[in-house]
């Protein structure tokens, strides 16, 4: 369910992605035994849990609910500490900067993103180092912080 709902968000059907999206979570929680707390929650969720709440946070994003993508993001990237997946964490630190910046928090953004940039350094992911710096750029050009911007944008 989840390959679909990256598959449909590909291709723009944002609807369809978000359906099963919700599918892939709803399958997972039909495994999880323990609904009791989200400290237990997390200690249940499948291994594949944390792609289905970064695909949920992506709709949520879509749906300009910040606020929820915040919350799933936060939870995947639990999720991703504690199987220790460098670049997993990186992708949603990344994400979580998108977000911050979406609320108009650009400090919380920049400090999200150079955590992805650092993360994707460790595991020499250059195409998304590129990407981070390119948002680290755009967000040092909001703030204000021309010279910084260039930086991240020099080749």
């Amino acid at each position: 369910c989840h390959n679909l709902a990256v598959a449909y968000r590909n291709l723009s059907f944002f609807e369809l992605a978000e359906q099963f999206q919700q599918y892939s979570i709803a399958w997972g929680d039909l495994r999880s035994t323990n609904h009791q707390s989200l400290h237990a929650e997390l200690e249940h969720l499948s291994d594949d849990s944390a792609c289905d709440l970064t695909g949920r946070a992506n709709d949520a994003i879509q749906q300009e609910d910040y606020a929820l993508a915040e919350q799933l993001l936060n939870i995947s990237l639990s999720r991703e500490i504690l199987y220790g997946d460098a670049d997993s964490q990186a992708a949603d630190w990344g994400n979580l900067g998108i977000v911050k910046g979406l609320q108009g928090n650009p400090v919380s953004a920049i400090s999200c993103l150079r955590k992805a940039y650092v993360l994707h350094r460790q595991t020499d992911n250059l195409t998304q180092m590129g990407q981070d710096l390119v948002h680290l750029g755009e967000l040092f050009w909001i703030a204000g912080r021309f010279c910084r911007a260039t930086r991240c944008l020099d080749p």
